[in-house]
């Protein structure tokens, strides 16, 4: 997978990087498709571990930057496994080959878990509170003082979870990109037997920017192979 110097054309989009390139064509097939998918979760992944880099080289006095990144990289990570436009990944199939599998399997449902229960969601105890009323000592002019409520938050942000999660998150990002690189090369030996005169013919890439009356609007959704 490489990443590749794009501009603007009067055709659509122009690629930079080669020089003896004339058009970019739009390609539309499964493999296609599945390209597309593998591609946005790679940046999902990246994003991820770029989340999990940054917070050792941020100084954060009262830790709210820090507990930001760490929910942005878990929820970055599980969105690549979770259902939506994409052809989502499947656990069982990056994690099943690596050393300690049971160990991956384990961790990787610990951060579903505390994804859907926790950080997306309050479901679980690691959020709670409770309500209590403070009471004075005889003849005071009140009996209740005030009524209070303590609040507690469980701490996932350690040094363990630290690492176990960037192991997950980069184990999952070389299987993209080796899917990826699979695929383009399927793709690449699929088109290079057509004629020139059709390749050059097929519509241009091209890619429309998202407007704020499509923020409600799913994707299209084409049929996709499994990931």
């Amino acid at each position: 997978m490489d990443y590749i110097r794009l501009s603007r054309a009067p055709s659509g989009i122009a690629v930079d990087d080669y020089p003896n390139a004339v058009r970019v064509v739009a390609v539309q097939s499964d493999a296609a498709n599945r390209l597309q998918d593998l591609a946005l979760h790679e940046r999902d992944l990246t994003f991820a571990r770029t989340c999990l880099d940054a917070i050792p080289k941020v100084a954060d006095e009262l830790g709210v930057v820090h507990r930001a990144l760490w929910r942005s990289a878990i929820v970055h990570f599980m969105k690549c496994f979770g259902r939506g436009a994409r052809m989502s990944l499947r656990p069982d199939a990056i994690y099943a080959g690596v050393e300690n599998a049971a160990d991956a399997m384990q961790r990787f449902e610990y951060f579903s878990t505390l994804r859907n229960m926790h950080v997306v969601h309050d479901v679980n105890d690691y959020m709670q509170a409770a309500t209590g009323a403070i009471i004075n000592k005889p003849g005071a002019p009140h009996k209740v003082e005030k009524v209070v409520c303590a609040s507690l938050v469980a701490e996932t942000f350690t040094q363990a979870n630290y690492d176990h999660l960037r192991m997950l998150i980069a184990t999952a990002a070389n299987w993209v990109r080796d899917r990826f690189d699979e695929l383009a090369t399927q793709i690449t030996a699929e088109l290079e037997v057509v004629d020139y005169d059709r390749l050059i013919s097929m519509p241009s890439l091209t890619q429309v920017a998202p407007r704020v009356e499509t923020i409600e609007r799913a994707r299209k959704q084409p049929q996709r192979s499994p990931l």
